[in-house]
């Protein structure tokens, strides 16, 4: 697989390990150091950390789609720009934004240094 398809499967896996309430699998997506960031404030920094956090919240059943992922590879780093919208059981959309990310290039596994979530 080619790095901006793996990219492309670590930010899928983002939303489809989130929606699951899967918080070891969502966790261990991010690098030894990586920060998500939501409207400027840090929640959280490395796996165990934001593991920590992401348990602790409550989140409405539904689902997070991601489009529109533009991505600039930089050898063993990345950035990568995408729209979100995540719809809630109702079929009503809950929030919008950006996703904005770093990542970062570990032997062979690609993994996320920054994640930024823009709530419009």
């Amino acid at each position: 697989m080619n790095d901006a398809d793996a990219i492309r499967n670590l930010v899928a896996s983002y939303s489809l390990e989130a929606d699951a309430r899967n918080v070891a699998a969502w966790a261990a997506l991010f690098a030894d150091d990586g920060a998500l960031i939501l409207n400027g404030t840090v929640q959280g920094q490395g796996p165990a950390d934001l593991h920590d956090w992401f348990a602790g919240r409550s989140m409405p059943a539904g689902y997070h789609m991601v489009a529109n992922l533009r991505l600039d590879i930089q050898s063993d780093e990345a950035t990568g720009v995408a729209n979100f919208i995540s719809v809630g059981v109702d079929n009503k959309v809950g929030a919008r934004g950006m996703y904005r990310a770093v990542f970062v290039k570990r032997g062979n596994d690609w993994k996320i240094a920054e994640w930024r979530i823009e709530v419009a």
